[in-house]
């Protein structure tokens, strides 16, 4: 999962970009910064998303790329 850690995604619903800061707890939970608070989210006490919202991350994976990175 660090492979991810630093790369960009986008908030479907408003396109916003935003990026992975962080993984946290064990069933693949993640943290990711927004520059600006998103529109119409649902959240809870502690700042968590209640409800189902979507985020995309695009990056590209070369077969015969000798470095263990993904390009973005």
């Amino acid at each position: 999962m660090s492979l991810f850690m630093g790369l960009k995604v986008v908030h479907e619903q408003s396109g916003e970009e935003g990026i992975l800061e962080g993984f946290y707890g064990k069933e693949g939970k993640f943290k990711v910064r927004f520059k600006r608070e998103l529109p119409n989210l649902k959240t809870d006490a502690k700042g968590n998303i209640k409800g189902n919202e979507r985020i995309a991350l695009f990056f590209k994976r070369y077969d015969f790329e000798t470095r263990k990175g993904i390009t973005q």
